[in-house]
Formats: structure tokens, C-alpha cells, sequence
């Protein structure tokens, strides 16, 4: 990510914001689920406004031979990684005991 950036003296607020997005970091996906032919989720780092976030975006297309666009998404910032795994890893617990019991206790 870019820190510090001079711009041309009496540039102007638009020209600054045009050449700030050209600096735009691509995603990195570091999981792609396929739920449906036209659907899929990503698991992902982004940028947004000159922050670094980490989420699952889900992405959709009517049709095969389009190109995917947004849909729903939740991030949150990296700091909160630790808290976002172990509740997907309670979540995955309970999972598993509902299947081998059948009952809908919560582990807490």
C-alpha cells in the first residue's frame, strides 16, 4: 500500500482523486467458492479508501458468459481476524454436534 504520495503543485481536488484511485490495490482472493453456476463467494483481502480489510464478498451473474459483479459483502479489519475464526470455529463445532446428535445445543 502507498504511504505517502507528492502530487503536481496546484493540482486540483479532482485531478488528486482521479490519480489516488489509479493507485487502487487489487484484491487478493485467497478462497473462491462456487455456490451456484451463477454465483460464487470470495474470501479476500480489499482496499477501501486507504484501508486494508479482510471479508467474504459474495459475487453473482445472470449469465455464464458475463463478467461477475458485487453483490452482499461483510470485512472487517485485520486486527479482528483471531475473533472472526474462532466463531466460525464454534460455529463449525455446533454444526458437527447437531449432525452427530441431532439436538441444537449452542456451545458457548
Amino acid at each position: 500500500m502507498v504511504e505517502k504520495v507528492e502530487l503536481p503543485k496546484g493540482a486540483s481536488k479532482k485531478e488528486a482523486e482521479k490519480f489516488l484511485s489509479s493507485l487502487k490495490e487489487e484484491p487478493i482472493i485467497f478462497k473462491e467458492i462456487e455456490i451456484s453456476s451463477n454465483s460464487i463467494l470470495r474470501i479476500q483481502k480489499t482496499y477501501f479508501k486507504g484501508r486494508e480489510l479482510l471479508g467474504i464478498q459474495k459475487f453473482w451473474r445472470s449469465d455464464p458468459t458475463e463478467d461477475w459483479q458485487f453483490g452482499k459483502a461483510i470485512t472487517f479489519p485485520e486486527e479482528s481476524i483471531d475473533d472472526i475464526l474462532e466463531g466460525f470455529s464454534a460455529m463449525k463445532a455446533y454444526l458437527d454436534k447437531e449432525l452427530d446428535i441431532g439436538g441444537k445445543e449452542c456451545i458457548q
